[in-house]
């Protein structure tokens, strides 16, 4: 999905569902309302693509409404990212990919494709 697909997955929906993106993969954080949530203690992170917020340690609001392509982290802050990257993995179900406006949806079996990603994304920023 893309950064405008991503934004209505904030937590108001009748679902409820939220969904942030870490490093271009997109978790499903709705069992962590009293984080992500509206009364929460990130709530400005739902629907939002949180790469850049982790790495600088920063609860305010990603109002960027294109597609970053985190092209300029350092080596030190791409491995930051992909530590954050792990943990979100260990704790909510991957749903999806964050990708650019231009680039078209897919479906991808996650239980096929999950760790091939993973490890296609170690390899990049390693």
């Amino acid at each position: 999905m893309n950064v405008k697909e991503l934004r209505e997955y904030d937590g108001v929906r009748p679902d409820g569902r939220i969904l942030v993106a870490v490093n271009f993969n997109i978790y499903d954080v709705s069992c962590a309302k009293h984080f992500y949530g509206k009364d929460g203690t990130y709530p400005h992170y739902a629907g939002c693509d949180i790469s850049r917020n982790l790495i600088n340690f920063s609860a305010e609001k990603n109002e960027r409404e294109d597609f970053d392509d985190l092209s300029d982290l350092t080596t030190k802050q791409k491995s930051t990212l992909l530590e954050w990257d792990h943990q979100y993995s260990d704790r909510y179900p991957l749903v999806g990919r964050l990708l650019p406006e231009q680039e078209p949806s897919i479906d991808f079996d996650i239980e096929k494709s999950e760790s091939e990603d993973i490890a296609a994304l170690e390899e990049q920023f390693m």
